[in-house]
């Protein structure tokens, strides 16, 4: 594809702005939402403090995005309206089913009795990631639904800081602090030692973050139609609530690896 429209063909030229939607239907969609969904459903439980299940909101989950995933791209690939409406309702469908499993999980969670900060920051942060991920996709979805496949429905300047931060951010820091203590290199007392590390000022750091994503969020929603100080007051506090927030995180998890790799 990148060959033939650095040659000009005129297929392709002429076709790229469909072209391109598809291509970001099936690579935030179907690449990384497959993965980041199927990983939520199966860590989650484990983050939580239960069993992991074989529930149909999770599974189901799983489908509906697939599904979503395909017929959204084709349907934005041949300007097919009804497929890019059915591919709409996949994200909205499977979006929802992943909220339902995540409220499934969370009332059958565990007590946990230790490391109160870890435990808050890593189910705070993946809980976030699955509401984030609810949000984006139920918006594109239902613009899709509604405007069928033209690239006005494509639109995801507003939602960078849900999708970018509130959703890919949160699960990385959320998977990341939880298995970097959990199958670490050392024994107990050192993984003890890890997650205590980790959960430094944990629901301060989960508070800072997602505030910075609900201000961005809001100051690109809001654009050339808020009062403009206002805007850009929103956000400038959401990049120093993100970037600090994320870059202590960061820090907590190099520091993190190097204790454990120096004690192995």
């Amino acid at each position: 594809l990148a060959v033939l429209f650095l040659l000009g063909a005129p297929s392709v030229l002429g076709g790229w702005p469909r072209i391109r939607v598809a291509h970001a239907w099936l690579n935030l969609f179907g690449f990384v939402g497959l993965v980041v969904t199927s990983t939520l459903v199966h860590l989650l439980p484990t983050v939580l403090g239960t069993r992991v299940r074989g529930r149909p909101t999770g599974s189901g989950a799983v489908v509906a995005l697939a599904a979503g995933t395909a017929a959204g791209a084709a349907g934005f690939l041949l300007a097919a309206d009804p497929l890019a409406r059915l591919g709409g309702l996949g994200l909205v469908v499977g979006a929802g089913l992943l909220a339902a499993e995540a409220i499934r999980v969370w009332r059958a969670r565990g007590r946990w009795t230790t490391d109160p900060g870890w435990h808050r920051f890593i189910a705070g942060s993946l809980l976030a990631a699955v509401g984030w991920f609810g949000i984006g996709s139920t918006v594109v979805g239902v613009r899709t639904i509604l405007l069928g496949a033209v690239p006005a429905a494509w639109d995801l300047a507003p939602l960078l800081a849900p999708f970018g931060a509130g959703w890919l951010a949160s699960a990385f820091f959320g998977s990341a602090s939880h298995l970097v203590p959990s199958i670490g290199p050392g024994g107990p007392e050192l993984h003890a030692a890890a997650r205590r590390l980790l959960g430094g000022w944990g629901t301060a750091r989960l508070l800072v973050f997602q505030g910075g994503v609900i201000l961005l969020g809001l100051a690109d929603m809001a654009g050339s139609a808020g009062p403009a100080v206002a805007v850009e007051a929103a956000r400038g506090l959401g990049l120093v609530a993100l970037l600090g927030s994320a870059g202590w995180s960061s820090v907590l998890l190099v520091r993190t690896v190097v204790l454990l790799v120096r004690a192995r």
